[in-house]
């Protein structure tokens, strides 16, 4: 019996000593060893729109036909209003600590008297060249209020909002700038 416990005790200390080895275990209380999670590229092929190269940066909104709100909704303050241009910033965020960084965006469509401004999240795809956003009012945390598809092609995406109590937004979002926080005059081409 004591011949086993020996064994049984040289089998404990090998493989304390491989886990030291290996980095497992360490002598640093104040620091312990942090994990890092998932490799953030399985999170952005999981959102069905790409690598994010091919989409983050700014747009300019070119709208097919005028939308305007209707009173049926709580976007009354916004019935008659005739949005004429409107800006789309697509970026990578962080939803949650530690996590990988997941695409969101910011559309703002400008009014003569009204601007509104709507949160894009949960970004998928079919798995073909359709994309989907569902469209969010106040914050990303904030009730869903419509959704948005698109076809993405070369640097426009061609697509629409569906927002209740607003008329279909039907437009053209052409990327001027890769970089999400750029700062140029309409109609630039910088990147």
């Amino acid at each position: 019996m004591l011949k086993g416990l020996g064994w049984a005790l040289v089998a404990i200390l090998a493989c304390f000593i491989v886990a030291v080895a290996a980095g497992l275990i360490h002598g640093n209380i104040e620091r312990p060893k942090v994990w890092p999670g998932p490799a953030p590229e399985a999170e952005r092929l999981h959102n069905g729109w790409g690598e994010p190269a091919s989409f983050v940066g700014q747009y300019h909104v070119r709208f097919l036909d005028p939308p305007a709100a209707n009173r049926s909704s709580g976007y009354a303050e916004y019935a008659g209003e005739r949005f004429r241009e409107g800006h789309l910033t697509m970026f990578m965020r962080e939803a949650y600590e530690h996590r990988p960084f997941i695409p969101g965006g910011v559309l703002v469509l400008n009014g003569p008297t009204h601007n509104l401004v709507l949160y894009l999240s949960e970004l998928s795809s079919n798995g073909g060249r359709v994309l989907y956003a569902t469209v969010k009012g106040g914050t990303y945390e904030g009730p869903s209020i419509g959704s948005f598809a698109g076809v993405r092609r070369g640097n426009r995406i061609y697509g629409g909002l569906r927002l209740r109590g607003l008329a279909n937004v039907e437009a053209n979002f052409v990327r001027y700038s890769r970089n999400p926080e750029a700062k140029g005059p309409i109609g630039s081409t910088g990147e």
